[in-house]
């Protein structure tokens, strides 16, 4: 879990990897009250962006689905989709494999 805490802030959190890892990262946001409209971002060691979503299935909440093709460090942003923040921009982040 998570706060969005300030205007332009973002948060990171760094992942290993297996090639072939089939991968879920969904945001929880809108669907608790949170007045955070998140988007995540999935980016490599290299900082390329693997996968990115902003809205899913109709709510502000987030989610990407993608397979893994290397192994190694990956690293998964969220922040506000206006850059806004403050205590009320709290979040769930699900990761799974």
């Amino acid at each position: 879990s998570g706060v969005i805490g300030d205007a332009r802030n973002v948060d990171v959190y760094r992942i290993e990897l297996s090639a072939g890892d089939k991968l879920r990262i969904e945001s929880i946001a809108a669907r608790v009250g949170s007045l955070l409209d998140p988007t995540l971002t999935l980016y490599d060691a290299q900082g390329r962006t693997v996968s990115s979503n902003d809205d899913h299935a109709g709510s502000r909440d987030s989610r990407i689905e993608a397979t893994i093709q290397k192994p190694g460090s990956y690293f998964v942003t969220v922040q506000d989709a206006n850059d806004a923040g403050g205590p009320h921009f709290a979040y769930l982040l699900r990761i799974a494999r």
